[in-house]
């Protein structure tokens, strides 16, 4: 039982480690292991099933058999079809672009702001050097009605920081400058979105 158990985790985690660059036709996999199935349950099962036979056990039409698999068929599919369901209207539409040669992160709602508004943005920050070339920042971008709203990853102690916070304000108004009919808020968060820290306006 151990050794035909250690052979379904084989088989079925063997999938996983096939690298992604190599493609392998959709068929090829339940073909190899539909196959070993068979040849495991030829190997250890073959003289208990003909004894079961030879003494009378109950032997099932292909009908029902294939009523059987068409049942178990329908009963996966609801459920696989109800996890889709409940998947895509629990789903996220944030969306994580990146910029530069440091991979700078912008994180957005792709139903709030566009590719190309985001792409303004980073030129926008590149612009101001917040986006450099010495080290990654992570920002999160939302626009509520005319207002932007930049959420910046910083550490704990950023909010003592009275050079950093200066760094952040100039940001702010020269920002400010690059959308003349909008305003800027500039949160400073630590770990997640709502610990903020500093709101810079």
């Amino acid at each position: 039982m151990d050794l035909r158990r250690s052979y379904a985790i084989i088989i079925c985690g063997g999938i996983f480690l096939i690298p992604e660059h190599i493609k392998i036709p959709n068929q090829i996999i339940p073909i190899i292991y539909t196959t070993i199935a068979a040849g495991l349950l030829n190997y250890f099962q073959r003289k208990n099933i003909e004894n079961y036979i030879a003494t009378g056990g109950e032997v099932f039409s292909w009908g029902r058999i294939i009523c059987v698999g068409i049942i178990g068929l329908i009963v996966t599919l609801i459920i696989l079809f109800s996890v889709i369901f409940v998947t895509d209207r629990s789903g996220t539409t944030e969306t994580v672009n990146t910029y530069g040669v440091t991979k700078h992160e912008i994180v957005f709602d792709s139903e709030n702001l566009t590719n190309h508004d985001v792409d303004k943005l980073a030129d926008i920050l590149t612009q101001t050097t917040f986006f450099d070339e010495e080290v990654t920042k992570y920002v999160y971008a939302e626009k509520i009605n005319s207002t932007y709203v930049i959420s910046i990853s910083v550490v704990a102690g950023t909010a003592n920081d009275d050079q950093a916070l200066q760094s952040y304000k100039d940001l702010q108004a020269e920002m400010e400058r690059f959308y003349p009919g909008n305003k800027i808020i500039i949160n400073l968060v630590v770990d997640h979105l709502e610990n903020i820290i500093k709101k810079i306006e």
